[in-house]
């Protein structure tokens, strides 16, 4: 059976890895969200949603969600732009999607929510005590997301990756 897939951040690099890695090893339909609404290549659909403004959902019913847009350190300084786009805009979309029952959304954060990530050794159980607001930002979004999917009854991974250019 068909399942669909919501991939947040469709136009990134990883966005579009996820989208072709899906495309090739398995039966989905994936659907994008992104700042542009540009589809592409894999994409069954694409819709344009801004973090920071109310834009239209989709309506589909998703089986896994890919939460891969983020506000990175390289486009934003503001903390408030941080806040609006890591957690305020994708809790809202998290909050108003259509879920199956047996959903599961992907979340992929950054090992900046620890202390110092550079220097240590890092474990599911390290010190999250940041004070960089990239990295806060993160945190307070997989925070947000731990509570929705208690809530919604909703299986969550989160993915603390050490480092995405984009």
């Amino acid at each position: 059976m068909t399942k669909n897939v919501l991939i947040t951040g469709a136009n990134s690099p990883l966005g579009q890895y996820i989208a072709k890695s899906l495309h090739k090893y398995g039966d989905f339909n994936i659907i994008g969200i992104s700042r542009s609404g540009r589809k592409l290549e894999h994409y069954k659909k694409m819709y344009e949603f801004n973090f920071l403004t109310v834009s239209k959902l989709p309506d589909e019913k998703f089986e896994y969600v890919f939460h891969v847009a983020s506000a990175v350190p390289s486009k934003y300084k503001k903390f408030e732009d941080f806040i609006n786009i890591n957690v305020e805009g994708p809790n809202y979309l998290v909050n108003s999607l259509n879920y199956s029952s047996d959903a599961k959304i992907i979340n992929i954060s950054s090992s900046s929510v620890y202390n110092d990530p550079l220097n240590e050794i890092l474990f599911e159980n390290s010190n999250k005590e940041t004070k960089e607001p990239y990295g806060l930002s993160k945190l307070m979004f997989e925070n947000e997301l731990n509570s929705i999917a208690i809530s919604k009854d909703i299986s969550i991974l989160t993915l603390r990756v050490p480092v995405l250019l984009v």
